[in-house]
């Protein structure tokens, strides 16, 4: 079995946050160096995003190594749990997914339809073309295929 490589970048969250060892970059950890992704989960502290917002445009004009040891220098020392936000989904419509598998369109497409037509038309449409009246064939499908 192949020998797993060590993964540096939340390394370099913690160096940056509460190690303070700007000897840290090296050829060996530079590979997992990702400026977008430290200054996002640096911005997760809300009291960082002021620093953030002014170190953000700074870094086109330095080296990766040389924004790690501003990086390094300018944040306030302190243990910090980054908790990474996601963004949250809309879950949709029955409707839209049925719609838009009929008809051979996108969901936002559906969802336009829906705004312009209303809301009765799509319950209309949903049970003229329900599945009951879909042919077997097409049941029997692949599940990655649109219908």
């Amino acid at each position: 079995m192949a020998k797993r490589k060590k993964s540096y970048f939340f390394d370099f969250l913690n160096q940056i946050c509460f190690t303070k060892n700007e000897n840290f970059y090296s050829d060996e950890t530079s590979r997992d160096w990702n400026t977008f992704m430290i200054l996002r989960y640096l911005s997760m502290d809300e009291s960082l995003v002021d620093y953030i917002n002014v170190l953000q445009p700074l870094q086109e004009n330095l080296t990766d190594k040389q924004f790690y040891i501003l990086l390094c220098s300018v944040i306030p020392k302190k243990k910090r749990f980054l908790k990474y936000i996601k963004g949250v989904t809309p879950e949709l419509s029955d409707n839209l997914k049925w719609i838009s598998r009929y008809y051979k369109c996108s969901q936002k497409e559906s969802q336009e339809y829906v705004d312009i037509l209303g809301e009765s038309w799509s319950d209309d449409v949903c049970k003229m073309f329900g599945e009951k009246t879909i042919p077997k064939k097409t049941r029997s499908l692949k599940r990655n295929s649109p219908l």
